[in-house]
């Protein structure tokens, strides 16, 4: 493996600077994820970083006549992947609400419960879950009594979706949870 160093005095040129332009477009990705995914930032950096180099020292691309079309090839790839991480930054709450553990506790279908908006608070025995609507006002549900009350399941559903949780199959989570399922019995074994 030959360095990027070796060569005449024009191409080490070219290369340095194709090679830099190629960093800070990669930078720019890495920014456009920047917040509460910093190890995937970094992670998502240092493998691109790596395939800039190599590409770049790799004797098989850089000292051939055409290195230049191949660096080139190369930006045009970093731009796009560029472009597709402005596409993800703009569509940023959209794409990670879902998978957001701060502030909504998922309770898996399989489990049959509903998706609950807010941390699980406990008091002693008494379970209950506490749903904060953007106006500021707190709803206290109290698990031991929410499992067989429809209207209060419904009163629950309609907190999530003012929060913009999607609950898939509502009339069936409904269904189970009325029939089956006691939420504060499988937290009390969680």
């Amino acid at each position: 493996m030959k360095s990027i160093f070796l060569g005449n005095l024009i191409d080490r040129k070219k290369i340095i600077i194709f090679l830099v332009i190629d960093i800070m477009l990669e930078i720019a990705i890495c920014y456009t994820f920047l917040g509460k995914y910093i190890l995937f930032d970094l992670f998502f950096f240092i493998i691109l970083l790596y395939v800039t180099i190599s590409f770049c020292i790799n004797e098989n691309w850089i000292f051939t006549e055409n290195h230049v079309e191949i660096t080139y090839r190369n930006s045009f790839y970093t731009s796009f992947l560029l472009f597709f991480g402005f596409i993800i930054k703009n569509n940023h709450d959209k794409i990670y609400k879902k998978i957001s553990y701060s502030d909504i506790l998922l309770v898996s279908i399989k489990y049959k419960a509903v998706k609950l908006n807010g941390p699980l608070n406990t008091l002693g025995d008494n379970f209950y879950i506490q749903i904060k609507e953007r106006s500021g006002d707190i709803h206290t549900f109290d698990l031991r009594y929410v499992y067989n009350n429809k209207n209060k399941i419904l009163e629950i559903i309609k907190l999530l979706k003012n929060h913009d949780v999607h609950i898939k199959d509502e009339d069936n989570v409904i269904d189970l949870i009325l029939n089956d399922v006691n939420l504060y019995d499988y937290f009390r074994k969680t």
